[in-house]
């Protein structure tokens, strides 16, 4: 499973691209040490990763596209990027979407809990 954003980074932007995309991402600004004190590092991650723990592959889907899934292998993850800023901030999760059997509800990506 790839390392997860670092608990110090506690800025998100926001980019829309001319197709409605939404990109959402956050940052850190840290300094270089000593010789290079006057340089600055601005590391970008994804802003939302989803991690498969669990013993069956996944997918993954924004509410209202779930025809543009995305598959998560177990004990892997993924970044989710690319958003249609028309669509809702959920995103809901099968383990057969050919079958539609996707879950009832989706997790609210703006909010906590």
């Amino acid at each position: 499973v790839d390392k997860p954003m670092p608990e110090s980074v506690k800025t998100a932007i926001s980019v829309e691209d001319s197709k409605s995309k939404r990109f959402e991402l956050a940052y850190n600004v840290t300094t270089c040490p000593s010789l290079f004190s006057r340089t600055s590092i601005i590391a970008f991650y994804p802003r939302y990763q989803v991690v498969n723990l669990i013993g069956e592959d996944i997918y993954v889907a924004q509410e209202g596209a779930l025809g543009f899934n995305t598959h998560i292998s177990k004990q892997s993850c993924v970044h989710i990027s690319g958003l249609d800023s028309q669509l809702p901030t959920k995103i809901r999760f099968a383990v057969d979407p050919a079958n539609e059997m996707w879950t009832l509800g989706g997790i609210e990506l703006d909010k906590i809990g």
